[in-house]
């Protein structure tokens, strides 16, 4: 079955895409891993919960999997 022509100009686009924003993950990622782990923590406390292990593992509790509620 042929590719259309809109499938083949997404591919184009995304291979685009990240061709021109590569650098900036690049940097990005050096930056990451140049600093401390508590800074990067910091970063991820903003946009997730971050639970201990501990309570994470503990059997009993709460029910399954954490996104229940939802």
């Amino acid at each position: 079955m042929a590719k259309s022509l809109r499938s083949k100009w997404r591919r184009k686009m995304r291979a685009e895409k990240r061709k021109k924003n590569a650098p900036k993950e690049l940097e990005r990622l050096k930056k990451i891993l140049g600093t401390k782990a508590d800074v990067v923590m910091e970063e991820v406390k903003e946009v997730a919960t971050v639970l201990p292990a501990e309570k994470v593992l503990q059997p009993g509790g709460e029910s399954g999997s954490l996104g229940a509620g939802r």
